[in-house]
């Protein structure tokens, strides 16, 4: 009875073990198809691994062109990495075809398989506020579209604290920072594309620095003279008081800078005459002037108040 066991034992692990090296020899097709997967990029490379194919001495790295074009030969490897050049800012579907002494194997119209691989994307352009951004308004930014990847965007207060960050796709060409809502502050934009979890950034981040136009609150008028009062913007470093006579012509010049600590501005001259409100229409607009770093930041101007009396 016990050699009879015995050689029961042994026929099953010969039949198991027959049975699980068909199984593996039967899948090196799928496992091969599915190890190849971009694994880096640089502004102008990709890197491919995958796995080794039974047989095979050699890889080809080829790019898919166009439908009724012949792919094209980028290189011939003997490991299993492979970092071909595709041109700045480029997307490619490449394929990796098994060879075995410098011709295609038996199967390779089995294994051969493509992916979609991708260089670091540009980095963002035209980027700008698209909405009249003031001191009761979030700001809008907009950009040009890029063809692929990701945006990352990183909000900072007017001292230089990181608030907040969220990213968005290419096909989303625009972002509402609701976290600078009426405050200074600004954005660094990155692009990225990811591969297997890993973030590869493109160049040149941009930096849009905002300071909301301060909203008119109140404007007293009298024949003489306007008072005109606003929301404070924090952190602003001054304001700087705009007036025209024909809004139409849009030629809106500088009569007054006012200290940060104000917040209101008293209009009684205009080209040295004192103003008179009943005769002449007058169009007034305030701009908050704040500081990054070195630099001075002026605010949109796009929003005013009319001052007339009848």
């Amino acid at each position: 009875m016990k050699k009879t066991v015995t050689h029961l034992f042994l026929l099953f692990c010969l039949v198991y073990v027959s049975c699980h090296a068909t199984s593996v020899h039967a899948t090196d097709v799928f496992y091969f198809t599915e190890s190849v997967q971009q694994t880096a990029a640089t502004e102008d490379t990709v890197t491919l691994t995958w796995l080794p194919f039974d047989g095979a001495d050699s890889y080809k790295i080829s790019r898919h062109i166009a439908p009724d074009q012949p792919e094209q030969e980028l290189a011939i490897v003997t490991g299993t990495t492979a970092t071909v050049t595709l041109g700045k800012n480029q997307e490619a579907r490449l394929r990796v075809t098994p060879l075995k002494s410098g011709t295609e194997t038996s199967t390779s119209t089995l294994v051969s398989t493509s992916v979609q691989t991708y260089t670091l994307p540009a980095p963002l352009s035209k980027v700008r506020v698209t909405n009249s951004f003031d001191t009761d308004t979030a700001p809008e930014i907009g950009w040009e579209d890029i063809k692929y990847g990701n945006i990352e965007a990183t909000v900072y207060n007017y001292k230089g604290k990181k608030i907040t960050s969220g990213t968005s796709s290419s096909s989303w060409p625009y972002v509402t920072v609701n976290s600078l809502k009426g405050k200074m502050g600004y954005v660094v934009f990155k692009t990225y594309i990811e591969i297997n979890g890993v973030k590869y950034y493109g160049k040149q981040p941009v930096t849009i620095n905002l300071v909301p136009q301060p909203k008119i609150t109140k404007t007293t008028v009298r024949q003489n003279k306007a008072v005109i009062k606003w929301k404070k913007v924090k952190g602003a470093k001054k304001y700087i008081v705009y007036a025209a006579k024909n809004f139409s012509t849009n030629k809106f010049k500088k009569i007054a800078t006012v200290s940060a600590s104000k917040n209101s501005y008293t209009f009684k001259k205009w080209n040295k005459k004192t103003i008179n409100t009943r005769k002449d229409a007058y169009y007034i607009k305030v701009v908050a002037v704040g500081k990054f770093g070195k630099k001075n930041v002026k605010s949109t101007d796009s929003s005013h108040t009319r001052i007339h009396t009848y």
